[in-house]
């Protein structure tokens, strides 16, 4: 899975922002925003699996949701092949979402169950157009095949399938029409942790047979540790820290990371009993009233009066480690020091 990669982005976010209005009626003067993605940055490259990793209420799913435009940025861009999909029309969007497609949380409410397996597969191939049934139905043995489930199920209804192999159908469907991104959205979260390992197997043998690049949303670190290239940490909206697998978890910097990496439990009872906790105080503020500055200055040991009236800048703090953090020195800041002392 871990090959030579393209450096050329296949998907660029640039600036993601997404406001949500609450209550108030039509012509309310006063309306209430959920801002729950804020000027959010990254790049996927061909054939690399990016984790993004935050709490519930983070922004994962509304990320992922933009990205396929389920729904709609209200600002921002995102670019795929270096067109800006985010102002895509109708046409546009059709011919992109052959190359970008979804793979769901919950296998059970992903699928129809008036719809037989292959009907479900099959679809994204008969509302594409341009094959015969003929070819359609080769297609669909190869796709099931390729997600270890028998010919047979075809003629199966969703109900007659455990949680796992309904994931696998949504997996085959997902890569029905070859795409090149494949937006996880938390696929394993909702099976059981036997299960979610031949599901992260099979996720990653499909990357390497087909070349597929992976958007992998989830809130399980060790999940994410075992597929991910590189990992995106999110909180209320906002990425905190980006880094390549290994180094984030062998050396997180930002202090929510690091809480977020305490919070792992160890196999090793011993070495559990030992550990240092850095715990994080007070709840989550609400993403409609978002504090000023950082948004984790409320509950960072660190902050100071600096921390809460602006907003850090994700900038390299190691090697192609970067975080949004005014506490962490810049990778540059490190160097001079560094040559000061030689």
């Amino acid at each position: 899975m871990r090959g030579e990669k393209s450096d050329t982005p296949l998907l660029s976010v640039r600036g993601l922002v997404k406001h949500y209005r609450l209550g108030g009626g039509l012509f309310a003067r006063d309306h209430r925003i959920v801002h729950a993605v804020e000027d959010v940055s990254f790049d996927i490259v061909p054939g690399e699996t990016l984790g993004l990793v935050g709490e519930s209420g983070s922004g994962k799913s509304t990320i992922s949701k933009l990205i396929v435009r389920l729904e709609q940025p209200t600002a921002g861009k995102i670019l795929f092949d270096g067109v800006d999909v985010a102002q895509a029309d109708e046409r546009g969007l059709r011919d992109y979402r052959r190359h970008v497609q979804m793979i769901f949380q919950d296998p059970y409410s992903s699928l129809d169950p008036r719809m037989r397996a292959g009907a479900i597969i099959e679809e994204p191939m008969i509302i594409r157009g341009g094959m015969s049934q003929a070819d359609r139905s080769r297609r669909l043995n190869q796709l099931l095949d390729l997600v270890g489930l028998p010919a047979s199920a075809r003629d199966r209804f969703p109900n007659e399938f455990s949680g796992g192999q309904r994931q696998r159908i949504g997996i085959a469907r997902a890569i029905a029409l070859n795409p090149r991104l494949v937006i996880a959205d938390e696929p394993v979260s909702a099976l059981d942790v036997s299960i979610q390992a031949q599901v992260i197997n099979l996720l990653q043998d499909l990357q390497a047979e087909l070349d597929l690049s992976y958007l992998f949303v989830a809130h399980d670190l060790a999940v994410v540790r075992h597929i991910a290239h590189r990992v995106a940490v999110l909180y209320l909206g906002r990425v905190m820290e980006l880094a390549p697998s290994e180094a984030l978890y062998d050396n997180p910097l930002h202090p929510y990371t690091r809480a977020l990496m305490d919070a792992v439990p160890e196999p090793d009872p011993e070495h559990e009993a030992g550990r240092e906790f850095a715990a994080i105080e007070g709840e989550i503020p609400s993403a409609v009233s978002p504090p000023p500055g950082c948004v984790f200055s409320t509950r960072c040991s660190m902050a100071d009066d600096g921390c809460r009236k602006a907003v850090p800048p994700l900038r390299e703090k190691a090697p192609g480690h970067i975080a949004a953090c005014f506490k962490i020195p810049d990778v540059a800041a490190t160097v001079a020091a560094s040559a000061d002392k030689d």
